[in-house]
């Protein structure tokens, strides 16, 4: 297994989408992508999975953590679901 560094020393479990979405409902967390960090615009984005008709919601964070936007219906990219770096966080 992998694990990735994030922040203030938190190790994450990286894995496949399907691992990470399984264990992020299970923890009601949020799946994310180190690629997705666009630390020049200080927002952060993090996905919740869901089996609403919301579908999977997008949300965006500033450098404080205070959720800037939201967005129903993510879709991934072909890269995204090949991806085996997703992390599961709160």
């Amino acid at each position: 297994d992998y694990y990735a560094s994030r922040g203030l020393g938190d190790v994450y479990k990286r894995q496949n989408i399907q691992e990470a979405v399984k264990q992020a409902l299970e923890e009601r967390k949020y799946i994310e992508r180190e690629l997705f960090e666009n630390k020049t615009a200080y927002r952060e984005l993090k996905i919740r999975p869901t089996n609403s008709s919301e579908s999977c919601i997008a949300y965006t964070f500033d450098k404080n953590g205070k959720e800037v936007n939201h967005c129903k219906m993510w879709s991934p990219t072909a890269d995204d679901l090949m991806a085996d770096d997703w992390i599961v966080s709160n």
